[in-house]
């Protein structure tokens, strides 16, 4: 997270500096990254923008196969945007990049008895913990239409993100075998089969903005 906010002074911040008559607005917005802020620097027909989000959730439970897992969350990113305003107006395209997404890493530990992995049975003793990886998003290509430059703010778009990782693994004894290793990735496909799907990341936003000059 700290790497993105630095990413997004450094892109505001310089573009203050080096253009003359801007304006500059921020405000709270929540979007699918979350509750965060927003902030533009507008200079004519053209700006540059950050919308910010961090979504609170730090752990989820699932169950798939009689198997409990419990994974760690790290929802947040950013959309950085150059926009271009056509008219008169507060409508704006914007093009730019999403920074971060959702990422998710946990396990399953509590195992006992026999273990059904995909098209095969296993003994927990021989499977340890199983662990779970997930990477959605990234450093993604993005557009977004939408209404933005001093108060109600709102847009819609996508990130080109392109389908998520996601990895099951294992710390037994068993955890070598092509078998096993087979049945784990048919798991994990069962498990996360409709990630699969989005190629493309959805992008809404809806806030407030204020002028600060």
């Amino acid at each position: 997270m700290r790497t993105i906010l630095s990413l997004v002074l450094v892109l505001l911040c310089g573009t203050t500096m080096t253009m003359a008559q801007s304006e500059i607005f921020v405000g709270p917005q929540v979007s699918l990254l979350g509750p965060g802020v927003s902030g533009e620097v507008k200079f004519g027909t053209f700006s540059v923008s950050a919308d910010i989000g961090w979504i609170p959730i730090n752990s989820i439970a699932f169950e798939s196969d009689d198997v409990d897992y419990l994974i760690n969350t790290d929802f947040y990113g950013a959309v950085a945007m150059g926009n271009y305003y056509p008219g008169a107006g507060r409508f704006s395209i914007g093009v730019g990049a999403l920074i971060g997404g959702y990422n998710a890493d946990g396990s399953a530990d509590d195992l006992r008895g026999d273990i059904d992995i995909g098209n095969g049975t296993y003994d927990a003793a021989d499977i340890g913990m199983l662990t779970v990886d997930i990477k959605y998003g990234g450093f993604a290509p993005a557009v977004m239409l939408g209404v933005r430059s001093g108060g109600f703010n709102i847009g819609i778009g996508a990130a080109i993100s392109g389908k998520p990782d996601y990895e099951l693994g294992a710390t037994g004894s068993i955890q070598n075998s092509q078998a096993f290793q087979d049945d784990l990735d048919f798991e994990a496909e069962e498990i996360f089969d409709g990630l699969d799907g989005i190629p493309v990341l959805p992008l809404l936003r809806i806030g407030w903005q204020f002028g600060v000059q």
